[in-house]
């Protein structure tokens, strides 16, 4: 998959430097992937919530303190980072 977000994923490292290599681990997750569809992911990342099925929102557990949540274009294999943050300011998302 191609990436698209890693400067919000950089800045958020900053804040949370405890992510890093959990978010690096994903990260490589991501970009080796051919997933085709939500089920592709959740045989690598079963914990991954799917938000909308037509929209392709998931949401993925990054280590046991943040969520990620990400568009993915199944079709030409894009995945778009849209925000990361504690699972707290998780439940305040809208």
């Amino acid at each position: 998959m191609t990436i698209v977000g890693r400067k919000l994923l950089t800045e958020f490292t900053k804040k949370h430097a405890d992510v890093r290599s959990k978010l690096k681990t994903w990260l490589k997750d991501a970009e080796e992937a051919n997933w085709k569809s939500h089920h592709d992911i959740k045989d690598l990342y079963p914990k991954a919530s799917i938000k909308g099925t037509k929209e392709n929102v998931v949401i993925f557990n990054i280590g046991k303190k943040y969520r990620l949540e990400a568009k993915v274009d199944f079709d030409v294999g894009v995945l778009v980072v849209s925000r990361i943050d504690t699972y707290s300011d998780y439940e305040k998302w809208s």
